[in-house]
């Protein structure tokens, strides 16, 4: 099975394991939706350096006000039916569902780049959201994977408006967890989807195997791949535990971390 087919399997995995109505006890019917939806698309959430994020809102027509939750998305635009259906689904039992693009992605201003940008991004979101007219100053997260990550990343600020976190399998510790796993760069894993995060849009480069992944040096490989990618010199750049990765270090900063959380699953 190639890479590309694998990758679009395992993330379909994903999205039916994490859907709501998968989390409910298989000998139990979904809840019944009680409103109707408004959903306002491509809102730009201003961050704190100007740049806008593109934001979906899903909110119940009802008036009132209702606990809010935010997942942030750097793998799709977010009108895929799927994405469209989750918002729809949560929204319809009396929450506002905020889905965001994250930085530099689809919709979303700025420039992209993994993980730093979610801490201060994430934060900030959570405080907008709980000053919204909508929601009723109450805010969740959910999500796996990265979207677990942008999770995790902005808990330690410590929004007053974040009451519960729900991520899914997730690494804690980015240097130890991900990139140099033993002591050893995971290069497979780290080209691909570093590639995969090298522009606008989700990139699906074909990759010869028998050349790319033995050329050396490595900082250089994304230039072989016909990418610009500053945060692949950047990993490459710091083999050693230093203050770069400390920034990303989660498992460091729980005491940090004030905010009740349900952890599912895990790599390993």
């Amino acid at each position: 099975m190639n890479r590309e087919r694998f990758g679009l399997i395992y993330f379909s995995m994903l999205i039916i394991l994490f859907s709501p109505c998968t989390l409910v006890a298989q000998n139990k019917k979904c809840s019944s939706p009680v409103h109707e939806v408004i959903s306002t698309y491509n809102t730009m959430v201003r961050m704190r350096d100007g740049v806008g994020l593109a934001t979906h809102i899903y909110r119940p027509k009802d008036v009132g006000r209702y606990p809010a939750l935010i997942v942030r998305n750097p793998y799709s635009n977010g009108t895929d039916t799927t994405s469209i259906k989750e918002g729809r689904w949560w929204a319809s039992r009396g929450y506002v569902y905020i889905l965001q693009n994250a930085r530099g992605r689809y919709n979303s201003e700025g420039n992209n780049y993994p993980y730093i940008f979610e801490i201060n991004d994430g934060y900030d979101t959570q405080q907008w959201a709980g000053t919204q007219p909508g929601p009723n100053g109450k805010i969740g997260t959910l999500g796996g994977s990265y979207l677990a990550t942008v999770q995790w990343m902005a808990a330690p600020l410590r929004s007053p408006y974040l009451k519960a976190m729900a991520p899914a399998v997730s690494p804690f510790n980015y240097y130890h967890d991900v990139m140099y796993r033993g002591g050893a760069f995971s290069l497979a894993s780290r080209i691909g989807w570093g590639a995969a995060m090298g522009g606008r849009t989700n990139l699906q480069i074909r990759h010869d195997f028998a050349s790319h992944m033995t050329h050396l040096p490595l900082i250089t490989m994304d230039k072989v791949l016909g990418l610009d990618l500053p945060h692949w010199r950047d990993w490459i750049e710091h083999p050693m535990y230093d203050a770069y990765w400390q920034t990303l270090d989660v498992e460091a900063k729980v005491p940090e971390i004030d905010v009740p959380s349900l952890n599912i699953g895990g790599w390993f």
